[in-house]
């Protein structure tokens, strides 16, 4: 979790996904405008998506790349995060509810050593 990573690692990792993801799209900016935006994403992780790991913070920039976003910004990668955040809690949710099939199918249970003599009218046989 971001929450368990050191500041100063985290500004690396930050600025290693920040670098890579210029040079993916493209793009190039300033030492001090690459700064900046390792600052608001290491304050954006460690405030608002702590609770995720970093790959998944990879993941999401990997898919908000492709995704056809050509300009990285603050409200850009906010985006991507989010989107990241919503398909995890959507697979967590998917994971942990048994499926339609499975809670509407009917349990039977071995009638041996329930004292179940009949059923309604039917008598059962030992």
């Amino acid at each position: 979790m971001i929450k368990n990573i050191e500041t100063e690692e985290l500004k690396m990792k930050c600025l290693d996904l920040i670098s890579s993801t210029l040079i993916q799209l493209g793009q190039t900016k300033a030492a001090e405008d690459k700064a900046i935006l390792v600052k608001y994403l290491c304050d954006d992780l460690e405030r608002d998506f702590y609770k995720m790991d970093f790959i998944d913070i990879e993941e999401a920039f990997r898919n908000g790349i492709r995704s056809g976003d050509f300009h990285l910004a603050v409200p850009t990668y906010y985006k991507w995060i989010k989107i990241q955040k919503a398909i995890l809690i959507k697979d967590m949710f998917a994971r942990e509810l048994p499926s339609y099939r499975e809670t509407t199918q009917i349990k039977y249970r071995s009638r041996k050593g329930t004292g179940l003599k009949s059923i309604g009218n039917i008598k059962l046989l030992k």
